[in-house]
């Protein structure tokens, strides 16, 4: 803000008299604060408005979500302890990308089904750009991925094995190449992107780059003494429990999709 609106190259202050640019994640939300500060002034509640914002948009997406694959009772509880988690409520309003990079996942993950169960072309394009401004955002949320594999198998079958008639191998065969590029508009920008910051952060002192630490093995005491903390502060002992109960019970009845150990389980 003070040294100009260069999108490109994220700016910290504490690089003495460096420049300070660095390699961070896709910063349009700080960029909107920024510009929103030569308007109405330095105020923190002009970063948080955004999580709140779309952590809001979000809410009826997620209520379709789980409406559409476990019904309307499902839906209705889904969203109560969405709204009132500990943690979403810390972090959703909280300066920080996790929910607004969580809340477009979920849109994308919402028109992805639609998608994949109505072959609608705006639903494929909506899905893709959220998702990609989700990773953008935020690359941890690459774990919408399992997801979305999980549905394109359940509802879009083999994808095109060629084991269907000429009219149905047809149909499956369009679908592969659509999820080809379904991939490419999620993935690439994020790719592109992180490449770029990766060449900022060597180039330019303190030379910091998001997420350098990448993945690490810890050991087991420690990672205990992380779930503890989730399970008794963060999400609650009573919502950790009714999360574990939940990973094991059936879908409603006649529902295509299932839960990931009852479909473990009926494979066996």
């Amino acid at each position: 803000m003070q040294n100009g609106f260069r999108f490109g190259y994220p700016q910290i202050d504490w690089a003495g008299n460096a420049p300070g640019y660095v390699g961070t994640e896709f910063p349009i939300l700080p960029f909107i604060a920024a510009v929103c500060y030569k308007f109405a002034g330095v105020h923190e509640w002009i970063g948080r408005i955004q999580a709140v914002i779309l952590f809001a948009v979000s809410l009826p997406f997620f209520f379709l979500l789980v409406r559409e694959i476990f019904g309307s009772t499902a839906a209705v509880w889904a969203s109560f302890f969405y709204c009132f988690t500990p943690l979403n409520i810390f972090a959703g309003r909280s300066f920080m990308p996790d929910v607004p990079s969580l809340s477009l996942a979920i849109v994308g993950l919402y028109f992805f089904l639609r998608w994949v169960q109505h072959d609608e072309s705006w639903s494929f394009f909506v899905a893709a750009i959220a998702i990609s401004l989700s990773l953008l955002i935020k690359i941890t949320s690459i774990v919408i991925v399992a997801p979305l594999v999980y549905l394109a198998v359940v509802e879009g079958g083999d994808l095109g094995s060629g084991e269907r008639s000429d009219t149905e191998g047809s149909r499956g065969r369009r679908p592969r190449l659509q999820v080809i590029l379904f991939a490419a508009i999620a993935l690439l920008p994020s790719a592109i992107w992180h490449w770029h910051a990766h060449q900022i952060a060597q180039q330019y002192y303190p030379h910091h780059f998001f997420g350098a630490g990448g993945i690490r093995i810890e050991i087991f005491l420690l990672v205990l003494a992380h779930c503890t903390t989730d399970f008794a502060s963060s999400l609650t002992p009573l919502l950790s429990v009714m999360a574990l109960v939940g990973l094991f019970v059936r879908a409603v009845a006649g529902s295509k999709i299932l839960s990931p150990f009852s479909l473990v389980a009926g494979c066996r």
